[in-house]
């Protein structure tokens, strides 16, 4: 029976593993380099998606290969970073970034500021619409016309981004705290 539990509990941790290596595999180079650089990645700084949400540094959607390459030299919270980012590494990241300012973004952070928010969007334009919860609590979110489905958790300190293109001229989007309008400019 002992032999059974341990088989058990090896399987769990093999799918899980897999599950995470699968998970790897379907990410960006960059994607992953930006999650998990030195240890912790931008991440820590810059948001899960690059979108300042992190704990210091802004967002950096925007920045080229040779902003990575000034901030690495000249910003000492960045120099740790240059010797473990090879110059193709760099690159990576560079291109990952310039795949997320394809979208604009839109910010919502839950529990902390405003309980309404309302955002100008534009017609047929791309956006990515990133869902953090600074609460203590697991969140629900109505996303309709964002997300299918339309109700999504959200646990706390969790980050969500969906990428949708405007259709329509209004939407609104609801947690259990908090509103966000978008109306078409």
């Amino acid at each position: 029976m002992a032999a059974l539990k341990e088989l058990r509990v090896l399987g769990y941790f093999l799918c899980l593993f897999s599950s995470v290596a699968v998970m790897a595999e379907d990410l960006s180079q960059g994607e992953v380099l930006f999650r998990q650089a030195g240890g912790y990645g931008c991440v820590a700084c810059h948001g899960m998606y690059a979108q300042g949400d992190g704990q210091v540094g802004g967002n950096i959607r925007t920045k080229t290969l040779a902003d990575i390459n000034r901030a690495l030299r000249e910003q000492p919270s960045m120099q740790g970073f240059a010797s473990v980012l090879s110059g193709a590494d760099r690159a990576l990241l560079a291109e990952y970034l310039a795949e997320l300012n394809r979208y604009e973004l839109i910010s919502w952070t839950l529990g902390v500021g405003e309980p309404f928010q309302q955002v100008k969007v534009t017609a047929d334009a791309h956006y990515q619409l990133v869902i953090t919860n600074k609460g203590f609590e697991p969140l629900r979110l109505q996303l309709t016309g964002i997300s299918e489905p339309a109700q999504v958790n959200i646990a706390p300190y969790q980050t969500l981004a969906f990428a949708w293109q405007v259709k329509g001229s209004y939407l609104f989007l609801a947690s259990d705290q908090s509103r966000l309008q978008l109306t078409l400019k």
